[in-house]
């Protein structure tokens, strides 16, 4: 679960969300989408209720100036970020390729922070690595 101002966003286990915003309008109820549709803006992948290629495990929010949601794909160790309110794909945070990559192969990701100043926080393998500069 995270929250952004007025919006809820709720990640299922099977790795759809559900999103919702308070209204405080009484002509205008809170709404709910159940499933939310993720728009995957990739060449030759599909926009749905989930991604064809990722099993998402955790959300969190990523803090203006450039807001958005995040989420974990702990198999290949990335991170997915979408736009707040209409969940478009922005960008992919992947590991390095090959030998750069100074996370352990073949161990899931299980879990993942942003600090306020764009530092990326992930547990790997019983251990925790971190990015600087993350958009």
């Amino acid at each position: 679960i995270t929250v952004n101002g007025d919006d809820l966003f709720l990640l299922h286990k099977n790795g759809h969300l559900t999103t919702c915003t308070l209204s405080r309008i009484q002509a205008s109820p809170t709404s709910c989408t159940d499933p939310a549709t993720l728009i995957d803006t990739r060449p030759g992948y599909e926009s749905g209720n989930t991604l064809t290629d990722a099993v998402f495990t955790q959300i969190a929010f990523a803090s203006p100036p450039d807001p958005g949601v995040v989420l974990l794909e702990p198999f290949t160790q990335s991170i997915y970020r979408f736009s707040a309110r209409a969940l478009e794909l922005q960008n992919l945070i992947l590991p390095l390729p090959g030998d750069e990559n100074p996370l352990p192969d073949r161990e899931n990701a299980t879990a993942m922070a942003f600090s306020p100043n764009k530092v990326l926080f992930i547990f790997v393998g019983g251990q925790l690595y971190f990015a600087v500069n993350i958009p």
